[in-house]
């Protein structure tokens, strides 16, 4: 009986947590069930694969979705993005279920053949629109198609290496 309480206060803390993030962050009813569907994904595969920090989950709407989704308000135009080093899915994936009712796509670059594997499955559940590269971006980059309006790259390495 004793784990089901931690559960339900996990639960409830996930609502708060995703309503704050939607205070923050207001999208469309598709935008958020696409997203509902994403975190319960993420949620399941997380038990396996290592895909965000354990810490971070009651504060996953704050701290990641609400994160991926202020980067569409800053580039309202933009409809192709690069993610590069998607990992979990952020912002990558949060954009993909934006850019299925805006009319773009992005490309989510990943190098560990898991998370590619995660990436595509989310995809795929929440119709995003986005495709998968399963690549190391220092070596392949000739091989990813422009231009891009916007290119992220949440947590890869220092901004002075990436331009090199």
């Amino acid at each position: 009986m004793p784990s089901i309480q931690p559960q339900c206060a996990y639960e409830e803390d996930l609502a708060a947590d995703k309503a704050a993030a939607l205070r923050l962050a207001p999208i469309s009813r598709e935008t958020e069930a696409r997203l509902d569907a994403y975190v319960a994904l993420l949620q399941q595969w997380q038990a396996k694969t290592n895909l965000i920090a354990s810490s971070t989950l009651p504060q996953l709407w704050t701290r990641h979705i609400a994160d991926s989704l202020q980067l569409a308000e800053l580039a309202p135009s933009a409809r192709r993005w690069l993610d590069i080093g998607s990992g979990g899915g952020f912002p990558g994936v949060v954009l993909a279920c934006i850019m299925a009712e805006r009319g773009g796509e992005v490309v989510l670059v990943e190098r560990i053949a898991k998370k590619a594997a995660f990436l595509r499955e989310a995809l795929r559940v929440t119709q995003g629109a986005g495709t998968v590269m399963l690549a190391d971006i220092g070596d392949n980059v000739e091989k990813v198609r422009g231009p891009f309006d916007c290119i992220t790259a949440r947590g890869v390495a220092p901004l002075h290496q990436l331009i090199d």
